[in-house]
């Protein structure tokens, strides 16, 4: 598994730019690095298919890489889908509030529930039963019928947050985003209350953060550029003494956090220019839905040992790839038909 971190770290250093400051945090360069975290969540999420984990030296080595990522993979796709939404807040306002509800929420619902009927449908070619509670839980995201679930919950709960507290403040962006942050607190809360699993919350206040990182994006971008070092040993700071202390939600959260104001420290001083990882970014939902797919299919009638783990890593890789592609073909059709975007 190593080798496919390392190949993936090649790719991103060879197209490593040094930027001008015109690119930070546009939508080209959010996306690429959305692309490099869905190959990570990949790889990650392959090794639980894996029954027989190769156990040589380079393989080990992955296995620390995947615990010192922990759930960082998944930061960057909250914190700049609530970085999206305050954008289209503030320079929408009500005009894009009044189809939020369609354009965010339904159709994330939507393209969600389509890919929880393609599991099902396999889980029943393959003779896989779950509960009915356990089915219709899996259509908001709060259970799994083989299937990841816990972002599309979570997420689908900030965007539903972001709505109602910008209808009430309209535009008082800071209070927008702090009562996002509030309500992301709150949900941590619950979960421990109620013995939500850990993942539902361990990183979800990153997306509030990205509701501030619009707020204050150019004062980051003068704040990294003009102090550079200065910024990021605070930023290294924080994240290396919470690092060991993960375990708990709430410093997990904090730690997340700094991870993203580390990611965008980059983004302010570097660009990636990569057709692959904006392809990958560009079909990341996909990719993270129906990933599972082929690592079920393939899983169910075949155990990869050895080097053959390799070669089913890449298959489904392939398979995954086909799949994104296909599926958000038909997605386009589908919104445009059902939710007339």
């Amino acid at each position: 598994m190593s080798l496919f971190i390392i190949a993936l770290a090649v790719l991103c250093i060879v197209s490593l730019r040094l930027s001008k400051g015109m690119g930070f945090l546009v939508h080209s360069q959010t996306t690429i690095v959305n692309g490099i975290f869905a190959l990570l969540i990949f790889f990650s999420h392959s090794t639980y298919y894996l029954l027989s984990f190769p156990e040589n030296a380079m393989d080990s080595l992955y296995r620390h890489f995947q615990n010192f990522h922990n759930q960082w993979v998944v930061t960057t796709f909250l914190a700049f889908s609530g970085y999206g939404v305050m954008l289209k807040i503030k320079n929408g306002g009500m005009k894009y509030l009044k189809k939020y509800p369609r354009n965010r929420l339904l159709k994330t619902l939507l393209n969600f529930d389509v890919a929880v009927f393609l599991y099902l449908i396999v889980d029943l070619v393959l003779g896989i039963q779950y509960d009915t509670l356990t089915i219709i839980g899996s259509f908001i995201g709060l259970t799994s019928v083989g299937n990841s679930n816990w972002y599309i919950f979570t997420i689908l709960l900030m965007y539903l947050v972001s709505y109602f507290a910008a209808l009430v403040l309209r535009d008082n962006y800071k209070e927008i985003a702090m009562a996002v942050t509030v309500c992301s607190v709150m949900y941590v809360v619950i979960a421990q209350v109620t013995g939500l699993p850990s993942r539902f919350v361990s990183t979800v206040t990153t997306y509030a953060l990205g509701m501030w990182v619009a707020i204050y994006r150019d004062e980051l971008l003068k704040l990294f550029k003009g102090k550079p070092v200065s910024s990021i040993i605070v930023i290294s700071i924080v994240i290396l003494s919470t690092y060991k202390l993960r375990g708990s939600d709430y410093v997990m959260n904090l730690n997340s956090c700094f991870f993203v104001l580390l990611v965008v420290w980059f983004m302010a001083h570097f660009e990636i220019k990569s057709r692959v990882l904006l392809f990958f970014g560009t079909h990341a939902f996909s990719i993270y839905i129906l990933q599972r797919i082929p690592f079920i299919i393939i899983s169910h009638f075949y155990e990869p040992k050895g080097t053959m783990s390799y070669v089913f890593v890449i298959v489904c890789l392939a398979i995954t790839i086909g799949l994104a592609a296909i599926f958000d073909m038909l997605l386009v059709k589908l919104d445009k038909k059902v939710i007339k975007i």
